[in-house]
């Protein structure tokens, strides 16, 4: 049905109740008595086109499942704050502003901006009254469309986020509260400013493009994965918790925190939430930054892939495990490890280069299944344990060959687990060790 008049309180005296089907508009006004209602049933569909303006309504009621969309040529459009079901913004004009008032506006379905026309220079701007804004479906920002946030209003997403246009982050904070699996992330080249995972139950994946976020990343539930996107995620500020800790487990890309001040990393709560990674890379963008890791957590950091130190980046380890899982080279700095009390363990299945820096705790283990040899990068500092410790279910043997000096001096346990044999040698670089005590047990 499509109006063909304006509807006002002379022609229309009772409630617009509109139960299925498409009603448009028309582009003509529609005024209320000033109490009636307007009610877009579940699954019903209302296209708000052209200059139309509705006013002198009492209240709406638009159902989980309704389809409202915004087709004006009006600019710039204040858009209603409502409970609305999906929500389809899609001006039909050129370089349309659409900004939403103060208050609440919530969408309990989808929101889409464009789709319908190829118009251009189209904006929604959140940030002109900052209202409070939830989306609990997917978001949908088309090509030559953008989103403009809040600055200081509350905003949270509760599905995937696909960005083939423009957002632009206004400062504020974007919180992702979605409880179900499969959630992704595809911001285009645009950036959020500060996020925040709150969802308990959920996964969020970056899809295709790398994740960044300008300031601060807070992951307070839910998981980060790469169950359903590879792509790599760019923190600028601090990494931690809120309340309580999600996990992040990333099989793919790289994770950065890429620092021009100091900042935080790593599980800021009190418990043994661990995080993985695929490459974590630590560096500053400018000047001479630490990268404190929290010793509030006691989670173990895992890294599959490669461990990073930039240069003129120190990263204090604190208490924490650092398991580095890959091969060959799975740790490289041209800035500084601070390692605190941390332990760093090395467990890579096969020929790997053990960094040449200062620990206070190294521990050789990993479970082999061929004999394996892991070489020293370099002069090796250790001011606590030296500990190898290899797994085997047959008769494989670890040989750790220095690349350079030993010295801390470290306290030196040689052993092994089920049929595994260690070997320290210093035979093929005639390098020295400096220890405070030496055991060989069993298998050593």
């Amino acid at each position: 049905v499509t109006l063909g008049a304006a509807i006002s309180a002379t022609n229309v005296t009772g409630n617009l109740a509109i139960g299925s089907g498409l009603f448009s508009s028309g582009g003509y006004n529609m005024v209320g008595t000033g109490s009636s209602t307007v009610t877009l049933s579940n699954g019903a569909q209302f296209d708000q086109t052209g200059t139309s303006a509705l006013s002198s309504f009492g209240g709406f009621t638009l159902g989980a499942t309704s389809l409202y969309r915004l087709h004006t040529t009006t600019t710039p459009f204040t858009l209603a704050t409502l409970t609305y079901g999906n929500v389809i913004i899609s001006p039909q004009a050129n370089n349309v502003t659409v900004a939403p008032g103060a208050g609440t506006l919530s969408v309990a379905g989808y929101l889409t901006l464009g789709g319908v026309g190829a118009y251009t220079g189209i904006t929604v701007n959140i940030d002109t009254s900052d209202p409070t804004f939830n989306v609990d479906g997917d978001v949908t920002i088309s090509a030559n469309h953008t989103l403009t946030l809040s600055a200081t209003g509350t905003t949270t997403f509760g599905g995937s986020w696909t960005n083939a246009g423009t957002l632009t982050h206004s400062s504020g904070t974007v919180t992702f509260d979605a409880t179900d699996m499969g959630n992704t992330i595809n911001n285009n080249s645009s950036s959020f400013y500060n996020v925040t995972f709150s969802g308990s139950g959920a996964e969020w994946s970056p899809l295709t493009n790398t994740m960044t976020v300008a300031n601060d990343l807070k992951v307070s539930a839910g998981t980060i994965n790469n169950a359903a996107g590879s792509a790599s995620i760019t923190v600028n500020g601090a990494v931690s918790c809120n309340g309580s800790c999600g996990t992040v487990t990333l099989t793919a890309g790289t994770f950065m925190q890429n620092i021009a001040a100091a900042k935080a990393f790593g599980t800021s709560v009190s418990g043994t939430t661990a995080w993985s990674f695929y490459n974590l890379t630590f560096s500053s963008s400018s000047g001479s930054n630490t990268i404190t890791t929290s010793s509030t957590g006691t989670g173990n950091i895992t890294v599959s892939g490669l461990l990073t130190i930039g240069v003129n980046t120190t990263l204090d380890a604190a208490n924490r495990t650092w398991i580095l899982s890959a091969t060959g080279t799975v740790f490289t700095k041209t800035g500084t490890l601070t390692p605190n009390t941390a332990t760093f363990q090395y467990t890579g299945n096969g020929a790997t280069t053990v960094a040449a820096a200062t620990y206070t705790n190294l521990t050789l283990s990993p479970t082999i299944t061929a004999n394996t040899v892991y070489t020293g990068g370099g002069a090796i500092v250790v001011t606590g344990n030296l500990t190898m410790n290899p797994d085997a279910g047959s008769a494989y043997s670890l040989t750790f060959n220095f690349g350079g000096a030993l010295t801390g001096p470290p306290a030196i346990t040689i052993g092994r687990q089920n049929s595994a044999t260690a070997n320290l040698s210093t035979t093929a670089s005639n390098h020295g060790i400096t220890a405070a005590s030496f055991a060989i047990n069993a298998g050593g």
